[in-house]
């Protein structure tokens, strides 16, 4: 995988996150990886525009190992795993997760302890245990340096199926920070989320091989400082100091036993209108780990839908279970993932919510002309160009958006698509700058305002350019509640 280390900490591009949610603190090294196929269009999403939304769909899914939220545990199976070398920041860890599926998951004795190693150079890295599912896989890993004047960190994260290949799925890893380890003495402790593509199983292994890098332990948030927005080039991508240059590799057997058979399938069907445009809410999916809601839109529509915008789940006492990630446009079809009810076993449950983005099919185009530098077509008022400029060898598009944040707390760095075309019909693809980026967003400027920026090779387009806009913050309203049981 990119280094794409200070942009995440820059751009916090939350993609379907809602406003009750905190943003991640600082200290988090998450990486974000999609090896799903779903044809050219899917793969060219999963290779460019995960580049340039690095928060988008998968962010959240780092959210539910990071807030703050309070689980009560089987005390006893909890005892028993703290006893068990190397368990316990991790008892400690899911105990302060916003992920009340994964505390429930605990509590019903799902956590399997591994201990699996991989040493080389007196540096050790280890899984310790995981929780798994038959559509997620949290696994919990150490890294031991050996010594207390040296922090190590897990780097270029490569997940692989039993045949070599990469794993087709959406993860998320992270370091559970080092002040659970005080006074420190070189370990440093993190989790890998790994989230499957639709009707995909786990497989019966994952091989997690990564490299390390060298951080400063009294100073372990120094590595996420975020890039200048201000810059004029691009910044020169700089080697991090690693301990050697070994791929250290470990292979993680997975009990599917653990979880057979533990799957409620809710086939819905149910379709409702919302301002004109119909939407269908396809099926539900309950496992150990989390829920799984099918969304997809009418494809005759005179809107494309984006996205559920405040979805929530909710149990016959109106219990709510948060939504943390999406996955694809309602309108190609969207998955989108709750934390799990499973083992509380409502008796009712049901989706509602009150609005989505979505924007008119013919206002899908955005139209820039580069040497004019003049915003020629947009969706609405609400989106400006703010400048076009020199960057290294790239140009750099700047615009700008306002966007309500009292309802929505989404980051657009993502609001176009990684293609465009020239006044001739040419179709091109942004720039791959160094850091592996193509764009992002920052909330910086006046209120309710986001600035976006997309990085174009500085070639001798036939102006006008025209983009095709991704998300929008335009919205359809409509209070809804959808039974799924």
């Amino acid at each position: 995988m990119s280094n794409y280390e200070s942009l995440e900490r820059a751009l916090q591009s939350a993609g379907e996150a809602h406003s009750e949610i905190p943003l991640p603190p600082a200290e988090l090294d998450m990486r974000i990886t999609r090896g799903i196929e779903q044809g050219k269009k899917e793969r060219l999403r999963a290779r460019r525009l995960l580049r340039r939304r690095l928060w988008s769909a998968a962010a959240a899914c780092l959210l539910l190992m990071t807030c703050v939220f309070g689980i009560r545990l089987s005390p006893a199976f909890a005892s028993m795993l703290r006893d068990i070398p190397g368990m316990e920041t991790f008892v400690n860890f899911i105990r302060s997760s916003n992920d009340r599926g994964l505390g429930l998951a605990l509590d019903n004795e799902f956590v399997q302890p591994l201990a699996i190693s991989d040493e080389y150079g007196g540096i050790s890295f280890t899984v310790e245990g995981m929780i798994a599912d038959e559509n997620r896989v949290v696994i919990f890993y150490s890294i031991n340096s050996g010594s207390d004047q040296k922090l190590v960190v897990l780097d270029r994260l490569q997940i692989k199926a039993p045949d070599g290949k990469e794993l087709g799925a959406m993860s998320s890893y992270g370091d559970i920070g080092i002040e659970q380890e005080l006074p420190f003495k070189g370990l440093n402790k993190g989790y890998v989320d790994i989230q499957m593509e639709n009707g995909s199983r786990v497989p019966d292994a994952v091989t997690l091989k990564a490299q390390l890098k060298l951080a400063d332990p009294d100073n372990p948030a120094a590595r996420y400082e975020g890039p200048d927005l201000d810059a004029t080039e691009p910044s020169e991508a700089v080697e991090p100091a690693r301990p050697n240059d070994r791929f250290y590799e470990v292979t993680i057997p997975i009990d599917q036993s653990k979880f057979a058979g533990m799957k409620r399938e809710y086939h819905l069907n149910q379709t409702i209108t919302v301002e004109g445009q119909r939407i269908n809410f396809v099926k539900a999916t309950v496992t150990p780990l989390q829920v799984r809601i099918e969304v997809k839109s009418d494809p005759a529509n005179s809107k494309e839908v984006f996205g559920a915008g405040d979805i929530r789940l909710t149990d016959e006492n109106g219990e709510q279970w948060k939504s943390f990630w999406s996955m694809g446009n309602v309108d190609d079809g969207a998955t989108i993932g709750f934390e799990s009810n499973f083992f509380r076993k409502p008796k009712e449950l049901y989706l509602e919510g009150e609005w989505f983005r979505a924007l008119d099919k013919d206002k899908m185009d955005v139209v820039v002309d580069m040497d004019r530098q003049e915003l020629i077509h947009k969706p609405d008022s609400l989106l400006k160009l703010r400048s076009i400029t020199p960057f290294g060898k790239y140009k750099k598009l700047t615009l700008s958006m306002l966007v309500d944040h009292e309802t929505d707390n989404m980051m657009y760095g993502g609001m176009l698509e990684s293609k465009f075309k020239d006044a001739s019909g040419k179709e091109y693809d942004m720039a791959d700058i160094p850091g592996g980026v193509i764009s992002g967003s920052s909330g910086r400027g006046a209120p309710n305002e986001q600035e976006s920026y997309y990085y174009l090779n500085d070639e001798d387009y036939e102006q006008p350019l025209a983009f095709r806009v991704y998300q929008y913050p335009s919205y359809i309203r409509q209070p809804y509640k959808i039974q799924i049981k």
